[in-house]
């Protein structure tokens, strides 16, 4: 490197940084990390009406600084005069490198300014690591769903769901990490509300991955941080412990354990399943799920009453202590007409009847949940307000169609907990009580960003408003569910419907995208209960790779099931099974995950007591090897 700075924390923690070229080197612990000098930093902008890749490189004018810190050394790079096809953009790109010995980490900053016209979209910085991929031990792992790694010279491609952005389907956590070399990198995103982090895989070859940044609310409008740690000898489970302590430290881990003495009607539902289904589903015939040529198909229902037969049926089989979730008690039903619940549908049996069936399930220990949405907003709900709606970039009103009640928006996250407080009111008025709830879509679907003048919102305070109705509905003694765990989520719920794996090509029909490996529960195990569907499917479905069982990976992770609510003897045999394990873990870190072959099939989960479970996906067994009693 020309006239390189060095950056110092310690006799075996150093950095090489030539900031006008963008070249980086760390060295930690004899291992050293090279960050490519191929793929300097880039941002990506609109200029003259089409979007731009512009390198940091490529700025006319650097200005270096460098400093003595406490902790180690400091440098900061200015980059500015950037032209484009002729073009000057008014654009400022400062950098931070900050190493920190007492942590062995190195903190990147970026901070952009100038950009008024909002012409910045994406941002990558720092470039990728010059990953080893010629090390046959090498890997990647990332938080896709329940987690992701992607072997050195990996044959398959391998896809992102949403550019690689945190709190979707990409970044349940919002970090990342490489191994390679004796030595493994961790990259942990803390400013992660508009960022990501970009992915290049190809297939044999070299898998290249980088922190991403996007505008907030049209603008890069404050300075964005990661921290890269590094471990001598570390993998996967290395990185897990490390993002848990920094959770701890934030003071943002709550364990089941802290939730029950919270919410201590959840301790019922600890090792016990859940029986999931329908009440009523009425399908508009502007949704892309109507069946124009089965036009019966399109409306069905399930009384209370109904319901309530099957329950009893379940019990007379020696099922018990099960959690009962019914979707669909709307006037609409299922995915219609929300924000709006009331009147509740008399088809299957109207307040009364809905106030008969709680009782019930109260008189015979069953915590009842039910389904509730605040963020689809739906036309045909009487409470609509386009006024209340997110409003895009271009200030104009998304209209959507994705689900059984046809024509919809989103409903802004600011307004979402005065319909929340409104409905439960009105389930209190009328004698209905139930155990839970879960709001569909908080958890799960996508952070959203609002331009409506009348209640802007950027993504951070979406989620800061989510937060807020899942503690409002927790402030009414309920216990608080959603559909995935989103990390941002996590000390708000008590319970998730999946943490399913990332599939390709498709979410309900493919194969691992890279191996699946339960990077969320080496981190979360121990502080929300999360649900898998045994039985429903033999092989395969949603989130879980053909072939596989969910009984084996709800195994290896020591989760609780779900039960068919008409389940014959052999499934309520496996599920209790299940769920014993998963009582019997619940409150335990699982804290090592390994392969033990070299087609990644046969795993084993180890957990903070000592049990370790053994699966083989291809034989379709598992065994628990129990720890201290």
């Amino acid at each position: 490197m020309d006239t390189p700075y060095y950056l110092q924390a310690g006799e075996t923690f150093f950095a090489e940084l030539d900031p006008r070229r963008c070249i980086l080197r760390v060295t930690h612990r004899d291992v050293v990390y090279a960050f490519s000098s191929e793929r300097p930093p880039f941002l990506e902008a609109e200029v003259d009406g089409a979007v731009q890749t512009i390198p940091f490189d490529m700025a006319r004018s650097v200005l270096i600084r460098e400093y003595a810190e406490e902790t180690g050394g400091c440098l900061r790079a200015r980059y500015a005069d950037f032209y484009c096809g002729g073009t000057k953009l008014p654009l400022c790109v400062e950098t931070v490198y900050r190493l920190r010995g007492d942590e062995g980490s190195l903190e990147c900053e970026l901070e952009i300014t100038g950009d008024e016209a909002g012409a910045v979209r994406r941002v990558c910085f720092p470039q990728p690591l010059d990953f080893d991929c010629e090390d046959g031990e090498a890997y990647t792992v990332l938080p896709m769903m329940q987690g992701t790694l992607i072997p050195a010279k990996w044959k398959n491609t391998v896809k992102t769901y949403s550019d690689g952005r945190y709190f979707e389907s990409d970044g349940y956590m919002p970090w990342w990490g490489q191994a390679y070399g004796g030595g493994a990198c961790q990259c942990v995103c803390e400013t992660p509300w508009d960022g990501g982090y970009a992915l290049q895989h190809e297939p044999g070859g070299e898998t290249a991955v980088c922190s991403a940044w996007y505008p907030s609310l049209g603008r890069m409008a404050y300075r964005r941080k990661c921290r890269f740690y590094f471990f001598r000898g570390g993998d996967y489970n290395a990185m897990c412990l490390n993002y848990r302590r920094i959770v701890e430290r934030r003071g943002e881990l709550l364990t089941l354990r802290e939730k029950i003495a919270r919410t201590p009607s959840l301790a019922a539902r600890i090792g016990k399943p859940v029986v999931h289904d329908f009440l009523f589903v009425s399908v508009d015939k502007l949704s892309p799920m109507y069946r124009r040529r089965l036009p019966q198909m399109n409306e069905y229902f399930y009384s209370f009453e109904y319901r309530w037969k099957q329950i009893e049926a379940l019990l007379e089989k020696g099922a018990a202590g099960f959690t009962v979730h019914l979707d669909g008690c709307g006037n609409r039903g299922y995915d219609n007409g929300h924000p709006d619940l009331f009147p509740i549908n008399e088809a299957i049996g109207g307040e009364e009847g809905m106030r008969r069936f709680a009782a019930l399930c109260r008189e015979h220990g069953l915590p009842f949940d039910i389904h509730d949405q605040y963020r689809d907003f739906y036309f045909n709900a009487p409470s609509f307000r386009q006024e209340q709606a997110v409003f895009d970039r271009q200030g104009n009103l998304p209209v959507l169609s994705l689900w059984q009640g046809g024509r919809q928006s989103l409903l802004c996250a600011t307004q979402a907990s005065d319909y929340l407080e409104r409905n439960l009111k009105r389930f209190q008025d009328s004698g209905i009580a139930f155990d839970g709830i879960h709001l569909g879509s908080f958890s799960g679907g996508a952070v959203d960003e609002c331009f409506n003048p009348l209640h802007p919102m950027s993504k951070r305070e979406c989620i800061e408003a989510r937060r807020a109705a899942f503690a409002l509905a927790r402030s009414h003694g309920l216990a608080v569910g959603s559909d995935e765990p989103m990390d941002c989520f996590l000390p708000w719920l008590d319970t998730v419907s999946h943490a399913p794996y990332s599939l390709s090509p498709s979410l309900w029909n493919g194969i691992g995208n890279g191996i699946p490996v339960p990077l969320f529960n080496l981190v979360y195990h121990d502080a929300v209960l999360v649900h898998w569907n045994s039985f429903q499917a033999s092989l395969g479905s949603w989130g879980i790779p053909n072939n596989d069982r969910y009984s084996t990976h709800a195994a290896l992770n020591a989760n609780p099931a779900y039960l068919s609510i008409d389940a014959g003897e052999e499934e309520i045999a496996e599920c209790t099974a299940l769920c014993e394990l998963s009582r019997s873990l619940a409150f335990e870190r699982m804290i090592r995950h390994e392969f033990l072959s070299g087609n990644f099939r046969r795993q084993r989960a180890t957990y903070s007591d000592g049990t370790a479970i053994e699966v083989d996906f291809d034989a379709d067994t598992y065994r628990v090897y129990p720890g201290k009693s």
